[in-house]
């Protein structure tokens, strides 16, 4: 899979995350502890963006219905949500990179 860069390091510091569209795709990758994950943007459930919701740890929080999930594993906390996608992230010098 090629990779696209999306950002500086510095552009997300540690404990924030931010939104980026590429070709029509939205993500959304965020600095936990000085790592960075890259996941979809939008919510499996409602379709809100999740970029407009709070970061909790490691944990996103979808500002529509509040299901919390994993940016790490992409995984919904809640037994009846759907995950979303993750993607690979590379950091390159001082450039942050996703799968694309």
């Amino acid at each position: 899979m090629p990779y696209v860069k999306v950002a500086k390091v510095a552009d997300i510091p540690r404990g924030t995350m931010k939104h980026f569209e590429i070709e029509g795709n939205e993500y959304l990758v965020a600095n936990i502890e000085g790592n960075f994950y890259a996941v979809s943007n939008i919510c499996s459930h409602m379709g809100a963006q999740l970029s407009k919701g709070t970061l909790e740890g490691r944990f996103v929080v979808c500002p529509k219905h509040h299901e919390s999930f994993d940016l790490i594993t992409g995984k919904a906390q809640s037994v009846h949500g759907h995950g979303i996608p993750t993607y690979q992230v590379k950091i390159e010098g001082d450039d942050v990179l996703i799968e694309n």
